[in-house]
């Protein structure tokens, strides 16, 4: 990579773990650097890293020019996407459109979806409760944000 050799920092976990990623990544740079495709255990892991524990392993990775940077998908884009997936019955459309306001509304539209932390959803819900919104409506509103997310 250009003579320049770069660190990926992992972070706090075992031994066992962090041999595992460290070769899973040479395997990476072995292939790019050859021009092969990844093997399908190393694609299938690239495809997840980021969904789990290691939260900024992907960005680290495509930091150092091992992998493409994924899309940035914000929060206003998730909720369209999913208000357009294909027939919804209109009671659930209007759910979904009352659940899809509120969260934009609170987070903005702009928001990278995937930054939303736990804290930050309990301080949504908390919002709602001060509105004095009903349990039932904050339970389906909760309900339609995780399957929105």
């Amino acid at each position: 990579m250009g003579g320049i050799r770069k660190t990926i920092t992992l972070g706090k976990m075992s031994k066992k773990s962090a041999d595992l990623i460290c070769n899973r990544v040479e395997t990476v740079n072995s292939c790019n650097l050859a021009g092969l495709p990844y093997p399908p255990d190393v694609a299938q892991w690239l495809g997840t890293i980021g969904d789990n524990f290691h939260d900024n392993l992907h960005d680290n990775l495509s930091k150092a020019g091992l992998i493409e940077a994924r899309a940035k998908t914000t929060l206003g884009g998730w909720c369209d996407r999913f208000l357009d997936r294909g027939k919804i019955k209109p009671s659930t459309k209007r759910t979904v459109q009352q659940t899809t306001d509120a969260l934009t509304k609170y987070f903005g539209k702009d928001i990278d979806s995937k930054s939303i932390s736990e804290e930050m959803a309990e301080s949504f819900v908390e919002s709602m409760r001060k509105r004095k919104l009903s349990p039932s409506t904050i339970d389906k509103r909760i309900k339609t944000a995780r399957q929105i997310l």
